[in-house]
């Protein structure tokens, strides 16, 4: 029962990042204003926290409840899922510090950087990655006993 609710959490956090990524995709060329811009910051810690939850709901699972550990760490399709979830906590900080201090200056309205809009989109790419390398690794794939 434990082990059911843990991964609900898990894969309900990750879907609360994807839809994150969507609904900030559309500011990403956009003009934002300070009520625009506090909302994307809303969103953005909104995001990084289920990505925290994320985190410690795979950690669970990996080392405490679920399969055996040696199972997620013999496995390079794993260690390639958490390579691309450590770039999307990376990109995801890197956004979020870069509009505070966009949401900081005394200048608003004003333009996005181009360069943010680019790591918003290229933050959903690295959403898309993860269930292909889920899904494969959940079903034995690259598994070395």
């Amino acid at each position: 029962m434990l082990e059911a609710i843990i991964r609900g959490l898990h894969l309900l956090s990750v879907l609360a990042v994807f839809i994150g990524a969507l609904v900030v995709l559309p500011g990403a060329s956009a003009t934002l204003d300070r009520q625009s811009a506090s909302q994307l910051l809303r969103v953005y810690s909104l995001k990084i926290a289920s990505l925290l939850i994320a985190a410690a709901s795979g950690m669970t699972l990996w080392l405490g409840i679920g399969k055996p550990a040696t199972f997620y760490s013999n496995n390079p399709i794993f260690h390639a899922k958490l390579g691309v979830f450590t770039l999307l906590v990376l990109a995801l900080i890197v956004q979020f510090i870069a509009l505070w201090r966009f949401a900081r200056r005394a200048s608003l309205p004003d333009q996005l950087p181009r360069w943010l809009g680019y790591l918003q989109k290229t933050t959903l790419l690295l959403l898309l990655v993860l269930p292909p390398l889920a899904y494969l690794m959940a079903r034995g794939a690259g598994y070395t006993a």
